[in-house]
């Protein structure tokens, strides 16, 4: 029996694709939230002062550092960089679940929540680049902090939602 949910994988079962947009919210709530655990490190170390160009770290696909097992939690040019690649996986992550949600057609609450994690992670991105360009003032620092606060809660919203449509079988 084909799925007429979605023309363009029509093997792929109702069950099979509801559970995938449901380990895949979760793992959005995750990811947000050590990236807000990065960003915290980026925040105490005063990271956002240094390397301020987007999106090399000054010419540099890596910053400058002597490494070692402690750097991960002491060198503000690594926090920076942590902080950057978690962007990157936040943001394709979330655009991906966006996308996801749309095309399962899951309720009208999932798809609300969707569209907000899709609005605001693209609105975290563009800010955290502007926050980082103009050596992180605090106005635009605390509203970046806030953005993720809210990301936050959207995701865990479209997690909720995902799991109840699962549930109820949408999809």
């Amino acid at each position: 029996m084909q799925d007429v949910r979605h023309p363009l994988t029509p093997a792929l079962s109702t069950k099979f694709w509801g559970e995938g947009v449901r380990v895949l919210s979760l793992a959005l709530v995750a990811l947000v939230y050590v990236q807000m655990l990065l960003g915290a490190l980026v925040a105490g170390l005063h990271a956002g002062l240094i390397y301020n160009t987007w999106p090399s770290m000054n010419g540099r696909v890596f910053p400058e550092l002597n490494f070692t097992w402690t750097s991960f939690f002491e060198d503000p040019g690594l926090a920076q960089f942590d902080h950057r690649i978690g962007a990157y996986l936040v943001f394709v992550t979330a655009i991906a679940m966006t996308g996801l949600v749309h095309r399962a057609r899951l309720g009208k609450h999932a798809v609300d929540a969707a569209s907000l994690v899709g609005g605001l992670v693209v609105f975290q991105v563009g800010l955290g680049i502007w926050t980082l360009m103009w050596q992180a003032p605090l106005g635009l620092s605390a509203l970046h902090q806030l953005t993720a606060a809210l990301l936050f809660c959207a995701s865990v919203w479209l997690a909720f939602e995902a799991h109840i449509s699962f549930r109820q079988g949408r999809p």
